[in-house]
């Protein structure tokens, strides 16, 4: 049974069947939560769904974001977003180039 988490569906098991994985795979965070759990070893921050929702919206062309140090932003904005969009959307990002700087 899906359970809400700060307003996004995320099912109990995700892994349970091929069709769960697929399903909650068609957005960031059900993608993150199922492929990349060695990452989000914490539960999610409150401001996670708005910081998805802007990852995942096509009528942003530029993001800032600040946050605190560990608060998830690189693991969100370079490793799961292009990853998500590469393999859940290949038709619309044909190819993507990923450009960070991430010095202190």
């Amino acid at each position: 049974m899906p359970s809400q988490t700060n307003q996004l569906q995320v099912l109990d098991d995700p892994f349970a069947t091929y069709e769960g994985r697929r399903e909650s795979a068609k957005t960031l965070l059900g993608f993150s939560a199922i492929y990349l759990t060695g990452y989000l070893t914490d539960p999610p921050a409150i401001f996670h769904p708005e910081l998805i929702h802007a990852l995942e919206s096509d009528d942003l062309k530029r993001l800032l974001i600040i946050g605190f140090r560990g608060s998830g932003k690189s693991t969100f904005g370079s490793l799961a977003l292009p990853l998500w969009a590469a393999l859940e959307h290949p038709e619309k990002y044909p190819f993507i180039i990923l450009i960070a700087d991430s010095s202190r």
